[in-house]
C-alpha cells in the first residue's frame, strides 16, 4: 500500500475522549471535549453538591409527606383495615410480594444482558426491590431510582462498566 492510501478507519481503534490524540506531525493534541467545562466541572466541590441535593430532596419529601398524611386520619385507615376481611388481606400481600419477585427479575435480566453475574442475584433484588419501592413512593422515579440503583450497584464493585479492549491492545 502507498503512502497516500489510508485503510479505512476502525471506530475501535479511535482514541476516546480523555486520550490525548497525535497530530500530524506526531505531537500530542489536546483531548476532544470541552476543555473550560471540564475545568470548572474539576473546580465543583461534588461531594458537598451531593450532600446538599440529597438534602434538598428529602426535606421536600418530608414536606410533601407531611401534606399528604395530613388528610388522613390513623382511626379511618384502623377502620377500613379492621373491616377487611383477613383473607383479602393475605391475597393483596402475597400479590405484592409475587409483583416485587417479579420486578426483580427485571433487573436480573438486566445484568445478565451487561454480562455482570458477579454482582449476584441478591444484590440485583435489593436494587431493584428499593429502586422501585423508594421510587414509586416518593416519586421521581427517573432521578430516584436511578440514583438508588448507582449506589447499591456501585457498592457491589460494579461502578464502571466493562469496556472491550480496542484493536490496538489485542495486537
Amino acid at each position: 500500500m502507498s503512502e497516500t492510501s489510508k485503510p479505512a478507519a476502525d471506530p475501535a481503534a479511535q482514541p476516546s475522549e480523555t486520550e490525548p490524540r497525535e497530530g500530524s506531525a506526531g505531537e500530542t493534541a489536546p483531548p476532544l471535549g470541552f476543555p473550560k467545562l471540564r475545568a470548572w466541572a474539576a473546580t465543583v466541590p461534588w461531594r458537598a453538591v451531593g450532600a446538599i441535593g440529597s438534602l434538598l430532596l428529602f426535606a421536600i419529601v418530608l414536606v410533601v409527606l407531611h401534606n399528604l398524611v395530613e388528610e388522613v386520619k390513623l382511626e379511618d385507615v384502623k377502620t377500613a383495615i379492621s373491616a377487611t376481611p383477613w383473607r383479602t388481606l393475605a391475597i393483596a400481600l402475597l400479590a405484592t410480594a409475587a409483583s416485587y419477585v417479579a420486578l426483580t427479575g427485571y433487573d436480573w435480566f438486566g445484568i445478565i444482558h451487561i454480562k455482570r453475574r458477579e454482582v449476584g442475584y441478591p444484590v440485583a433484588a435489593l436494587a431493584s426491590f428499593t429502586g422501585y419501592a423508594l421510587s414509586y413512593t416518593i416519586g421521581f422515579q427517573l432521578v430516584v431510582a436511578g440514583a438508588v440503583r448507582y449506589r447499591i450497584y456501585a457498592g457491589a464493585g460494579s461502578e464502571r462498566p466493562r469496556s472491550r479492549p480496542s484493536r490496538r491492545s489485542r495486537r
